[in-house]
């Protein structure tokens, strides 16, 4: 069956109108384009492929080279698409790169990884040590690519040098990055601390990526519990980035909603983190310790299942067993709230 000569005007009207568009599109927005290539592609391939699993051969007649036509043009335009969607995330990395280069060159070395005697070099030179990329604020300073990056020579020479280690960015706060860094680094915490780093917060945004407030110490809880590794030394590493907020100061009662700094440790099943809370003043409302947000519970919650297996049974009982010494040895306890706070972990099952 042959296609009137109208028929045959319309389809060519519209592969060009088609083809226009795909010229628009790779003009403007070649991602857009490329997906439209594979979409198109995909569908000539079906419409090629599709007789040929359900029709027989000889069915297919006149159809034949139609359909072939049809299976090489999307084979060609999928291919077409895929080279299309790689080439543009090429060119807009290579545009991100130029921008940083010319934006804001001093952090275009730190994502480089570039040695410190470049950095020191372009500081002594002039360099902002708190630049920001006008189109991608997003990407933050100097100082928080450098904490991100875990490099404390590069934090020390550009804090050294009048970096600010407060009011970046709503959400690029270097403290913040410093604490979300796998893993974070004590040194560069340390010398956060040592700057000044503000520790009343609240940030506004949830270690969950959410808008939520939450205050310093809670965040670093929260993030010690992510980072905790199975090994000892990968553990005392994360303990000690939370032992250095605490011990510069950060508030050991804050809430974030019904969270305490008490049971965010429990749930880490850190004994030394609970008892450096209790040291420098957490408050202990023993009528409270075995309520929904108790340490008792975030200890039992700690192994992030409901039926944990033996092994972590056994690290839950030895976790509860740390903790109810923290808080036996507690010199603001007397012997009654020591025993009500035994009670309860034993009701606790703990």
């Amino acid at each position: 069956m042959s296609l009137s000569e109208n028929a045959k005007k319309r389809i060519l009207k519209f592969l060009l109108g088609l083809a226009a568009v795909f010229l628009l599109l790779l003009m403007f927005a070649p991602k857009v384009a490329a997906v439209g290539m594979i979409v198109v592609g995909i569908i000539l391939l079906l419409f090629g492929l599709g007789p040929l699993v359900y029709t027989s051969r000889k069915d297919l007649g006149s159809q034949s080279i139609a359909r072939l036509v049809s299976i090489l043009a999307g084979a060609g335009l999928v291919a077409l698409g895929v080279a299309v969607g790689k080439g543009a995330v090429r060119w807009q990395e290579n545009k991100y790169q130029q921008t940083l280069r010319e934006e804001t060159p001093l952090l275009y070395l730190i994502q480089q990884d570039k040695p410190l005697s470049d950095i020191e070099a372009a500081v002594r030179g002039g360099a902002d040590v708190n630049e920001l990329a006008e189109n991608y604020v997003s990407q933050g300073t100097p100082l928080t690519e450098a904490v991100r990056r875990g490099r404390a020579d590069v934090v020390r020479v550009l804090l050294a040098n009048g970096a600010k280690v407060n009011g970046v960015t709503k959400y690029k706060i270097p403290l913040k990055d410093a604490l979300d860094a796998k893993p974070p680094s004590p040194e560069v915490v340390q010398l956060l601390l040592d700057a000044r780093a503000d520790l009343k917060g609240p940030w506004e945004c949830s270690p969950d990526g959410g808008s939520a407030d939450v205050s310093v110490l809670n965040y670093a809880l929260v993030r010690l519990r992510e980072n905790l590794s199975r090994d000892e030394a990968g553990r005392r590493n994360a303990e000690d980035v939370v032992r250095r907020i605490i011990d510069a100061g950060a508030d050991v009662n804050a809430h974030t909603g019904v969270f305490t700094p008490q049971y965010l440790a429990a749930k880490t099943h850190s004994a030394a983190i609970l008892a450096r809370l209790l040291e420098k003043g957490a408050a202990v409302d023993t009528n409270a310790i075995y309520n929904l947000h108790s340490p008792v519970m975030g200890c039992k919650e700690g192994t992030g299942s409901p039926i944990p297996d033996e092994k972590l049974r056994n690290e839950t009982r030895a976790a509860a067993a740390a903790m109810l010494r923290t808080y036996q040895n507690c010199p603001r306890l007397d012997s009654e709230q020591k025993e009500q706070v035994a009670r309860y972990f034993r009701e606790a099952g703990m």
